[in-house]
């Protein structure tokens, strides 16, 4: 009963799942979150998991490099 109140607690409504992988992306408690899902449900979860944490992590590191890039070309002076 524990298990299915904690399930609840992180991921049963619409409102909680979105609360949850916001403290899964901005945290990176993933794993706190991804193992009992995965222990007490299903093993499907771990491939949702890894999934989106490497989808965000790869995209975040996008941004900022791109970011990086844009300021370095900024800063450099155009020598023609």
């Amino acid at each position: 009963f524990e298990d299915r109140v904690w399930i609840w607690n992180r991921y049963g409504t619409a409102y909680r799942a979105m609360c949850t992988l916001y403290e899964v992306t901005f945290a990176g408690n993933w794993p706190t979150n991804a193992r009992p899902a995965l222990e007490k449900v299903s093993h499907a979860f771990v491939l949702f998991f890894v999934v989106y944490v490497t989808i965000i992590v790869f995209a975040v590191i996008r941004v900022i490099c791109l970011l990086v890039v844009i300021g370095v070309g900024r800063a450099q002076p155009l020598h023609a």
